[in-house]
């Protein structure tokens, strides 16, 4: 294979920031190539600088050995070079064809042809595995199915380099299977994928070399046949593959805290679950079979034709019928999207831990206690090891993982005991995931109880002390953690073999 891009000694800093430091990598033709690195280790930099959306400091890159310059994203589609960004990029409100063809609409003389963009939109739908209608707006569409259009507007420019930025990072496991036949599709085309994730196991499945960036720098390039997991977590973090998660000790007092029994409303049926008190449960599932559904009927986000047959906390029955009711009954909410459901982005880290529990550090007239409430600020920052130099940095400047221990940390301070944990790792690198585990082993310890939703079934089984499997809406099966298999899970959660 030869080489279709060079990145030589490139460099680039910000104020205050080293983001690259002489970066020197090779992607071959036709090969699928990993970068892989903690948040903040200079991927995203790097994809920006080839796209053109940055310039380097120094340095040069290289086109099928020829230096070019690239001023702008512009340059590079006219290279062949297409990023598929982990924050989507999609107009909501225009249709599937109107934003696979963004910027370069067909034209039928002066006058743009919307059937023909209906038409090709239709054809690189279907070469990627997908049926969506071209005419239905973005904004109906699922987030796995809205990644797969931004694939799809990506290879609308015949790309010979596709950069996919974290693209997992809103699929389930079945829809990543499509992916990966995708991705491994365009590398028989002769197409080079550059392939960012945090999923270390994806990597070890669909690359065929790795590079490891750490600080801003190069640690090394190895083909993936010639390393082992721990090697690569070892190269990024500094950290074993066998302490991905921490010691998960089954501390539950057999105190049932939580029961529901025949939960069900238009997406879910048959809900049967239990939480004892300083326990860690799981419920895994593929994208689309009920988890937003259900960890938004648990924490009365979503009650529209919702019914149960019993519904009880610490043996007492409740109705969560809205959110505040839940709150009072002592449950805590960690969405899927913290950006957008689980924090101000534009305030403090205070004021986003206190909103919780103002009534806790008020006196009379609704005036705050300064002294109570920085005493609760910082003891929260400090047992959850967020890293910031003071509690008045604005939240949306932490990195993902940081910002995740703040959406706990809130919850904490309200005393919540039962946690509703939505993919609470998504689109956050290896070592944060540790953090964000430790953290939620934390909680379960000073005996609290949590709940995981996730479609990624690595980190259900490393932390929970029971799985319960989720399938269109039903629980399907259940797994004590003496009786987990990998394999028979996922069989149970996408109907293989049952």
């Amino acid at each position: 294979m030869g080489t279709i891009l060079t990145i030589k000694n490139i460099s680039k800093s910000f104020p205050g920031v080293k983001a690259l430091d002489n970066v020197n990598v090779d992607f071959y033709e036709g090969e699928v190539h990993a970068l892989v690195g903690m948040n903040g280790s200079g991927k995203s930099t790097l994809l920006k600088i080839i796209t053109g959306a940055l310039k380097p400091d120094s340095g040069e890159i290289l086109v099928n050995g020829k230096v070019i310059k690239i001023h702008n994203v512009l340059d590079s589609r006219k290279l062949g070079i297409s990023l598929v960004y982990q924050e989507l990029s999609l107009v909501p409100y225009l249709s599937v064809a109107e934003n696979i063809f963004l910027g370069h609409l067909p034209q039928n003389g002066v006058v743009i042809d919307f059937k023909m963009a209906k038409r090709k939109s239709r054809e690189l739908l279907n070469e990627i595995g997908m049926e969506i209608d071209p005419d239905i707006t973005v904004e109906s569409l699922t987030m796995a199915e809205k990644q797969m259009v931004e694939i799809a507007k990506a290879l609308s420019i015949n790309a010979k380099i596709l950069l996919l930025d974290e693209p997992s990072a809103v699929l389930s496991e079945v829809e990543l299977e499509k992916l990966f036949r995708l991705i491994r599709t365009l590398k028989n085309k002769g197409v080079t994928i550059v392939y960012i994730s945090h999923r270390l196991e994806e990597v070890f499945e669909i690359a065929d070399r790795v590079t490891v960036l750490r600080d801003g720098s190069v640690v090394d390039t190895k083909d993936i046949k010639e390393i082992q997991p721990s090697d690569l977590i070892r190269m990024m973090i500094g950290r074993t593959l066998s302490e991905l998660f921490p010691e998960v000790k089954n501390l539950n007092s057999n105190k049932k805290i939580l029961k529901i029994k025949n939960l069900k409303n238009d997406k879910l049926s048959d809900i049967n679950i239990d939480l004892d008190e300083g326990e860690i449960i799981g419920i895994f599932g593929a994208a689309g079979s009920g988890q937003k559904e259900l960890a938004e009927a648990l924490f009365g986000l979503n009650t529209k034709n919702l019914t149960f047959e019993e519904y009880t906390i610490n043996n007492k029955s409740v109705n969560i019928k809205s959110p505040d009711k839940a709150i009072k009954h002592g449950l805590a909410y960690i969405p899927e999207e913290r950006k957008e459901d689980g924090l101000m982005l534009g305030l403090s880290i205070r004021e986003n831990i206190v909103i919780t529990f103002l009534d806790k550090i008020t006196k009379m007239f609704g005036w705050i206690v300064k002294v109570n409430e920085n005493k609760k600020v910082t003891e929260l920052i400090k047992n959850l090891e967020i890293k910031t130099p003071s509690p008045e940095v604005i939240v949306k400047k932490l990195s993902g993982g940081n910002q995740q221990k703040v959406v706990i940390a809130k919850w904490l301070g309200k005393d919540s005991r039962i946690f509703i944990c939505f993919e609470p790792t998504r689109g956050i690198d290896v070592n944060a995931k540790f953090q964000v585990y430790d953290a939620l082993e934390k909680m379960r310890r000073s005996g609290a109880s949590v709940i995981i939703i996730s479609s990624e079934l690595s980190e259900v089984m490393g932390m929970s002390d029971r799985i319960y499997v989720l399938k269109k809406g039903k629980i399907v099966a259940a797994f004590k953690r003496d009786e987990f298999d990998e394999e028979l899970i996922l069989s149970k959660a996408i109907g293989v073999g049952v």
